[in-house]
């Protein structure tokens, strides 16, 4: 029901929803490839990673616009920046908020309050399973923006030098997309593909 709100000039909902599936299907291929983090709870951490977009498209759409609008940026700004600074919070400690109001797992609250971290290997107080698949979705999540699938988002956060070797991944974003199987640029063809003739 969320999701099927009008997006009343804010976040574009179908975007931000294919942007999702893209970030879990990536999460769960990028699991199996680097075998260091459960796939499914990876599936399950790349559609949850933005729900703090879709809460504050329901709840501050005005704020949203405002976000959205290049004029009210500031120079040098990211958007994460930019959404602390109107809001007080980022979507992703707005959507950790409610994971954990819906009394998710400590692990997939952790990942979707982090997953914009890209030094998530260096964050010594989170246990290594949080650490790994909050890395894995952070991933996906550039991943899914250099595809084309990135909603209203396409700043693509680079990774410290540590975070792709850490999950037994290749050395680069390219490489990465080059070592997935092709049952993978299939499945997100497919399913957004028909997401998108919809």
């Amino acid at each position: 029901g969320l999701i099927a709100r009008p997006a009343r000039g804010g976040f574009d909902s179908q975007a931000l929803v294919r942007h999702n599936v893209a970030t879990g299907l990536l999460s769960g291929a990028l699991a199996k490839l680097g075998n260091r983090v459960d796939p499914g709870e990876a599936i399950t951490a790349g559609l949850l990673h933005d729900l703090g977009k879709i809460i504050l498209n329901v709840s501050r759409p005005e704020v949203v616009l405002n976000i959205l609008d290049p004029a009210s940026t500031k120079l040098g700004e990211s958007r994460l920046g930019k959404e602390q600074r109107l809001l007080g919070a980022n979507h992703a400690v707005v959507g950790a908020m409610l994971a954990s109001q819906w009394q998710l797992p400590p692990t997939l609250v952790s990942t979707i309050e982090l997953h914009h971290h890209p030094a998530v290997t260096a964050l010594e107080s989170y246990t290594p399973r949080i650490r790994e698949l909050t890395a894995t979705v952070f991933i996906a999540n550039q991943l899914a923006k250099m595809l084309g699938y990135h909603g209203d988002d396409r700043e693509i956060d680079l990774p410290s030098a540590e975070l792709l070797p850490s999950l037994g991944l290749p050395n680069s974003y390219e490489e990465v997309l080059a070592t997935l199987p092709p049952t993978t640029h299939r499945s997100l063809q497919a399913f957004l593909g028909e997401a998108v003739a919809a």
